[in-house]
């Protein structure tokens, strides 16, 4: 049970961190906006998404906890948060000078491709699936769960904070965005990133040497 929360903890506040003001949260923002979608459904829908895109990670990270050495494992993991890190940290310097306001824009264009969807629902659950699929927090979740001491507690924890995410942006995103700055949000993302990473990889090499 202790590993449980524990694992639970640790996945839960990292994919909030990093996926807070994140484009999905900022899509499911601009579908809450229209008249006709209710954004309690649609919250509904992302959070399937998010339980299908969990689930998919799950089994990625258990085949590789099936077929390379834990030790292997954690060190590569290590290296690639790292990586995800200072990726983010690029990827911030760059859209800076950009930047006018600390708010989240809704990107009308983006919402569109979602709104044939029809039902709230599925519009929710489409939008989910089709950009998390491959994204970072996808990679995150298959790094954390096939490295934790408990693979159930990393994939609740993750799906939690996903789902809690998709909430917030169909029904306070915009308030939330006002009261904390994107850029701080992104900064602080990067900087657990890079700390996990590290840890992962002191530990893996000190196990392999």
């Amino acid at each position: 049970m202790i590993n449980f929360l524990f694992a639970f903890g640790i996945a839960f506040g990292l994919i909030l961190i990093n996926e807070l003001g994140d484009k999905t949260q900022i899509i499911i923002l601009c579908l809450a906006t229209k008249a006709h979608y209710s954004p309690k459904k649609l919250a509904l829908g992302a959070a399937a998404g998010f339980a299908a895109v969990v689930a998919l990670g799950g089994a990625i990270a258990l085949l590789l906890s099936a077929f390379i050495q834990m030790d292997w494992i954690t060190l590569v993991s290590g290296c690639a948060f790292i990586t995800l890190g200072l990726v983010q940290v690029v990827k911030w310097l760059k859209e800076r000078p950009a930047r006018h306001d600390n708010g989240l824009a809704c990107d009308e264009d983006e919402a569109r491709r979602y709104e044939r969807a029809g039902s709230s629902f599925f519009a929710g659950f489409l939008a989910i699936v089709s950009m998390e699929l491959g994204d970072k927090t996808q990679v995150a979740t298959i790094l954390l769960a096939s490295t934790s001491a408990s693979f159930a507690g990393t994939l609740v924890g993750s799906w939690a904070a996903l789902s809690s995410l998709a909430v917030i942006g169909a029904l306070a995103g915009q308030w939330i965005a006002k009261k904390v700055p994107v850029h701080v949000l992104e900064i602080i993302s990067s900087a657990v990133f890079v700390a996990i990473g590290a840890i992962m990889l002191v530990g893996a090499l000190g196990a392999l040497s």
